[in-house]
């Protein structure tokens, strides 16, 4: 599967930079983020703090020829494309934001420079293509356009936002077709020697299939309402026992979201389940059903449908994603060498704190 440049540096940016996992808050207001611990935040005493001096958002971070890009062009854009940012105490997003900006800065530049050899493409993306991209991603996860646009909502982003940043995609990879065309070259005779230089990649374990009925109950729960799911389970049991259909029963009855499906989990390695799950499907049999299962999420009834042995993938199961795999790393490989190429070619200057930590700037803005 193909990756713009775009969505490239949105993941590098989303991941890479701000190098934290925002846990939810505490009740008592704490954040925890990785690396770093905010405890007991206070309105009060944040009041007290000496507050950081304010910014000239007019100040020129880079230039590049003529172009010149202000702090404030950097800032928008960080908030716009990672709103969470808003949620963390002050001290915590002052920490992060000059490598934000930095990293920020360089996609920036990169964008730029881009739409200007796709400019002298003379290409444009119609609405219609970006459409269809909307509608295809609609359809890949299941949902309709306005659970979309509540989803994008919830993540701090318009349909706006994501029909720009799909028209930038589109552009990107027409750019990268015309540009890099011939540097994807992925042979069978590459992919089989992969296969066989990295034969540990594709052992499996043990694996087995099974669906459950599962009655959800809290273990601090008190002794009188584990009894009265332990007997629900029971009852459930009994059903299927009498040869009530388990798919049916389980999407009638089970408090796991699997109910969708009937209860089916899918194929799974022991241990991706909690232990006494797992310890019971891996005892079974194929069509066996067990007796109630205890574990930290109430009671399980589980039924074994599948199983298969430990051992390799065959070539022919994984040969694709190889190909793949080889596919998309020749044009990561191929995309930063033309970016970097621009980016040589392109007068491009910074001001200092801003330049890419690996770059030494020609000269600061001024």
């Amino acid at each position: 599967m193909r990756r713009s440049i775009l969505l490239l540096l949105i993941a590098v940016l989303g991941s890479s930079v701000l190098a934290a996992d925002q846990k939810k808050k505490d009740n008592s207001g704490a954040v925890e983020v990785k690396d770093i611990k905010v405890v007991n935040i206070d309105k009060k005493s944040d009041a007290n703090k000496p507050q950081a001096p304010k910014e000239d958002p007019n100040k020129v971070v880079a230039t590049v020829g003529s172009k010149k890009i202000t702090l404030g062009e950097i800032d928008k854009t960080i908030m716009q494309r990672m709103p969470q940012l808003a949620q963390l105490p002050e001290d915590t997003r002052l920490h992060y934001m000059p490598e934000l900006r930095r990293k920020v800065l360089d996609m920036t530049i990169v964008e730029g420079l881009l739409d200007d050899e796709v400019a002298k493409l003379g290409y444009k993306v119609s609405d219609a293509d970006v459409t269809a991209k909307v509608k295809e991603i609609c359809t890949r996860n299941g949902m309709t356009e306005d659970q979309l646009k509540e989803r994008l909502t919830s993540m701090g982003k318009s349909m706006e936002e994501l029909r720009s940043d799909i028209s930038k995609d589109l552009a990107y990879q027409y750019l990268f077709e015309k540009k890099l065309g011939d540097a994807v070259n992925v042979s069978d005779a590459d992919v089989k020697k992969y296969y066989d230089d990295n034969g540990d990649k594709y052992t499996v374990q043990e694996q087995v299939r099974a669906s459950h009925i599962l009655v959800k109950v809290d273990p601090n729960a008190s002794e009188e309402d584990k009894a009265a799911a332990k007997k629900k389970a029971q009852e459930l049991l009994a059903k299927v026992k009498a040869g009530g259909d388990f798919a049916e029963i389980a999407k009638e009855s089970s408090d796991c979201p699997s109910k969708a499906k009937g209860g089916d989990l899918g194929f799974f390695e022991r241990g991706r389940m909690v232990k006494p799950f797992a310890d019971a499907a891996f005892a079974m049999k194929v069509g066996d059903i067990s007796d109630i299962v205890e574990t930290q999420f109430g009671y399980h009834i589980i039924k074994v449908t599948d199983r298969k042995p430990a051992g390799k993938k065959s070539f022919d199961e994984v040969k694709d994603s190889i190909r793949m795999q080889l596919e998309n790393k020749q044009r990561s490989e191929a995309t930063r060498k033309y970016v970097d190429g621009l980016k040589a070619k392109a007068n491009i200057k910074y001001t200092d704190g801003f330049a890419p930590e690996a770059d030494k700037p020609v000269a600061p803005a001024k």
